[in-house]
C-alpha cells in the first residue's frame, strides 16, 4: 500500500511541470511582431533613400539648368551642342556619384537591419520552438501520468481485494 502511495505521489509531483499553450502562442506572436518591425524598418530605410535620391536629382537638375547653363550662356542665345553635351555628362557623373553614395548607405543600413533583426528573430523562433517542444512533452507526460494513475488504481484495488479475501 505504501508503495502504491509513494508511486502515486512521485507521478503527481512529476506531472506538475507544464507549459500553458498561451505561452507558446504569445511567443509565436512575438516572432511575428519582430518580423513586422524588421519589415517596417526596411520600408523606412528604402523610403528615406528614395527621398534622398529624388532630392539630389531635383537639386542637381535645378542647379545645372538654372545656374550652370545660365552662366555658360552669358548673354548668348544658345550654347553649342558640344558644350551642352559636356555639361550633361558632367551632371550625369555627379548625379551617379551622389546616388551611388546614397545606395551604398542604403545597402549598409539594410545589411545591419537584416543582421540585427535576423539574430533577434532566430532567438525568438528558438525560444518558441523550445516552448512548443516543452509544452508537447509536458502534454505527453501528463497523458502518461493519467494512464499510470488508472493502472495504480487498478493495482491498488487488486491489492485491497487480495487483502480482504485473505483476511
Amino acid at each position: 500500500m505504501r508503495m502504491v502511495l509513494l508511486s502515486l505521489t512521485l507521478l503527481l509531483v512529476s506531472g506538475c511541470v507544464s507549459i500553458p499553450p498561451q505561452a507558446v502562442t504569445s511567443q509565436a506572436l512575438i516572432v511575428i511582431g519582430i518580423e513586422s518591425a524588421k519589415n517596417n524598418q526596411i520600408k523606412i530605410i528604402n523610403a528615406y533613400a528614395d527621398d534622398q535620391i529624388s532630392q539630389v536629382e531635383n537639386l542637381m537638375k535645378n542647379f545645372v539648368i538654372d545656374d550652370v547653363i545660365a552662366s555658360e550662356l552669358n548673354g548668348r542665345s544658345a550654347l553649342p551642342a558640344d558644350e551642352v553635351r559636356a555639361l550633361l555628362v558632367e551632371y550625369a557623373e555627379d548625379l551617379r556619384a551622389e546616388i551611388s553614395k546614397i545606395e551604398s548607405s542604403r545597402q549598409s543600413l539594410l545589411k545591419e537591419t537584416e543582421i540585427g533583426y535576423g539574430q533577434l528573430i532566430e532567438l525568438a523562433k528558438a525560444n518558441h520552438d523550445f516552448l512548443k517542444t516543452a509544452h508537447d512533452a509536458a502534454t505527453i507526460q501528463n497523458d502518461l501520468i493519467d494512464k499510470y494513475k488508472e493502472k495504480l488504481k487498478e493495482v491498488e484495488k487488486k491489492v485491497e481485494d487480495y487483502i480482504n479475501n485473505e483476511g
